[in-house]
């Protein structure tokens, strides 16, 4: 098992995280750094804070109304469950935010998988068990039948609104038309869609992608003004470590009025003194 846990710097702005209380969010942490290799702890709250914080003045009350504030939908960061009597705690999103190394080399997992006959704890959605991974072989080695299956039985979290593929589609190419079209929306593309979608939900309306595709197009490396020319696609955008860079403004580039008003005059000005110069008709 991996003796560390990767963080994205992406939640300390989702709303999912920030709109818990600082401690829980502590909690939230240390959970993920001992976690099995399939995001999974004990749900118990006093093993998790013999676990996690054992110097905390935090008592095993206070963490399971944390827990129970994690699995709502409102967060929807954590699953709680019960198999064959053991209580287990399953990070949310947990493959697809580690490195594929950990998910590559996992064996067999600490805490049993939810199954039909697990008992969902208090807080916890019961929908969310087709979206938890199972101990069986990893994501990469299962055949393409089991994906197509695994994605029809994907259902989407209470309050949490189908992806509207179409429409964001649409936004794209109205607000940018200077960047590649999309041609084909294969499987993949949209399973990076709908991550992008249900991961936070300020992202849960049209409206939303709207102002990010605005915010692209004031991204002038994005839109081709780099040395190669290069254009970001949509499918580029999606992933995770570019979508979050642009959120960021790590290529956010605003039209400066004012400097283009000052060349303008500079540029009429020169062609003045030209002209009085005789040095033009």
């Amino acid at each position: 098992m991996a003796r560390w846990r990767a963080l994205h710097k992406g939640i300390s702005t989702s709303l999912r995280f920030v709109t818990l209380e600082e401690w829980e969010q502590l909690l939230f942490t240390l959970m993920l750094a001992h976690t099995d290799d399939f995001g999974r702890l004990p749900g118990d709250p006093f093993a998790i804070k013999l676990k996690c914080c054992p110097a905390s003045a935090r008592t095993p009350d206070e963490i399971l109304g944390a827990l129970t504030k994690m699995a709502e939908p409102k967060h929807n960061l954590i699953t709680r469950y019960e198999t064959d009597g053991v209580e287990v705690v399953q990070m949310h999103e947990f493959d697809a935010l580690q490195p594929s190394e950990v998910i590559r080399k996992r064996t067999s997992p600490k805490y049993p998988d939810q199954t039909d006959s697990s008992c969902t704890l208090p807080g916890s959605s019961a929908e969310m068990a087709g979206k938890l991974p199972s101990s069986g072989r990893p994501k990469e080695k299962k055949s393409k039948v089991e994906q197509s299956k695994g994605k029809k039985r994907t259902t989407l979290s209470p309050g949490v609104p189908a992806t509207p593929h179409e429409e964001i589609l649409a936004a794209y190419h109205e607000i940018l038309p200077m960047l590649p079209r999309v041609r084909l929306w294969t499987d993949a593309r949209k399973k990076l869609l709908n991550t992008r979608w249900r991961e936070d939900p300020g992202r849960q309306s049209v409206d939303s992608w709207r102002k990010f595709f605005q915010m692209v197009s004031k991204c002038p490396h994005l839109l081709g003004e780099n040395d190669r020319q290069w254009k970001a696609s949509l499918p580029w955008l999606l992933e995770l470590k570019n979508f979050a860079k642009v959120l960021e403004g790590n290529y956010y580039k605003p039209q400066n009025t004012e400097r283009q008003l000052l060349g303008d005059k500079a540029s009429r000005t020169a062609a003045n003194a030209r002209l009085a110069l005789g040095l033009e008709e």
